[in-house]
């Protein structure tokens, strides 16, 4: 009798300092598409020297064109996807070096500087799914691109120029822990011109993103 009593105390101490038992852990996102409709990831544009181009065009009583390329200097991107695997992207910034303009424009050495491309809205897109880790998508994005104009040292900020319905080429893969993604974009016809004397066009993107450190 008394080692049944022992029994039923030691019970009820052991059942007083138990930890309740919860619900178990979710189980960690195994693909890159879990790990996007899981909450997205941040991933880090890296830099690239000759990352796009844009067409300059300088008129001298009849337009004269060239090609510039154009240098990323890095910046941000958020991706996610919803419950049927679409492809959303919500935050992009990407940061890019100085554009030189002809001296003859301004009959001074000028270039365009503090540029970078910025995300306004995007909408989700239908995904491809090359299996669980490689997706692809065409997302419609409005970006707006701020700058400024540098002559003899001075910097006047421009207006922002906004570019809508812009088809960016999405892509995804690498796998749970380590999502990289790649983003192509091309804004065909007139991107910035001034006074009709010169005039920036059709301008192309690629930009690759890593995890960020």
């Amino acid at each position: 009798m008394r080692a049944f009593l022992s029994f039923i105390v030691l019970c009820g101490v052991v059942a007083c300092t138990s930890e309740p038992l919860g619900p178990p852990p979710p189980d960690a996102p195994a693909t890159v598409r879990d790990q996007l409709m899981a909450g997205g990831v941040g991933l880090a544009v890296a830099p690239d020297p000759s990352a796009g181009t844009v067409t300059a065009r300088q008129w001298r009583g009849h337009w004269e064109a060239g090609a510039l390329t154009i240098a990323v200097d890095g910046g941000d991107l958020a991706l996610s996807a919803d419950r049927d695997g679409a492809l959303r992207v919500d935050e992009l910034r990407v940061a890019l070096a100085p554009i030189g303009l002809p001296d003859a424009v301004f009959g001074e050495p000028a270039q365009l500087t503090d540029l970078a491309l910025e995300l306004a809205d995007a909408a989700p897109a239908r995904a491809t799914w090359d299996g669980p880790d490689a997706g692809r998508a065409t997302v419609t994005a409005t970006l707006r691109l701020v700058w400024s104009l540098e002559t003899q040292g001075r910097v006047t900020p421009l207006g922002p120029v906004t570019l809508r319905g812009l088809p960016l080429a999405l892509s995804v893969g690498g796998d749970a822990a380590r999502v990289t993604a790649a983003l192509e974009l091309r804004a065909d016809g007139p991107v910035w011109a001034w006074a009709g004397l010169v005039e920036l066009r059709d301008l192309a993107l690629t930009l690759a993103a890593d995890p960020a450190n």
